[in-house]
């Protein structure tokens, strides 16, 4: 498993291919006000647990409001 930054300029480029998955982990208002096309709500604590739900994508992307 390998993990990358990804610029904000760059995202656009991730946005809609099929084996590419947004996990969105901010606050759920945060969600529900505006995501990145396509993305899917899990909250930070559930990532573990949802862990196999995930496994069949090439990438996931995974974005807070920290920028870390």
């Amino acid at each position: 498993m390998s993990f990358y930054l990804i610029a904000p300029k760059d995202v656009s480029k991730y946005v809609g291919h099929k084996k590419i998955l947004f996990v969105d982990i901010r606050d759920k208002d945060e969600y529900l006000a505006a995501h990145i096309e396509d993305a899917i709500y899990i909250p930070y604590e559930e990532l573990e647990e949802r862990a196999e739900m995930l496994k069949n994508y090439r990438m996931l992307i995974i974005y807070c409001d920290r920028g870390n």
